[in-house]
């Protein structure tokens, strides 16, 4: 791993080849592995609807969600969004990652 984030129940690492593995509580989908299981140990997280999701710059994480940036500079989150935190103009949880509206 290049880099790690750290929620509050959940841990999420950048690989040199910009995949990111996550692990832990996943009640909310903070893995971003289209589950709600929690996992001991790394998973992948899922591709998101475009395809340089796979190749992330940086990675940060919440109490119960994650968001990272992609080489194209978008910004995609997946977790608990009770209160918009994951900025795709909805309150819906994602298990997956969504990109962020634009401001």
């Amino acid at each position: 791993y290049t880099t790690l984030a750290c929620g509050a129940t959940h841990t999420c690492g950048l690989l040199s080849t910009g995949a990111i593995r996550c692990w832990g509580k996943n009640s909310s989908g903070q893995l971003g592995n289209n589950s709600t299981t929690t996992s001991n140990s790394p998973v992948n997280v899922a591709q998101g609807a475009n395809s340089d999701t796979d190749n992330y710059t940086y990675i940060t994480a919440g109490k119960d969600h994650s968001c990272a940036i992609n080489t194209s500079d978008e910004v995609y989150c997946w977790g608990l969004n009770n209160v918009n935190q994951l900025g795709d103009d909805s309150t819906t949880t994602r298990l997956t990652p969504v990109a962020t509206q634009d401001i």
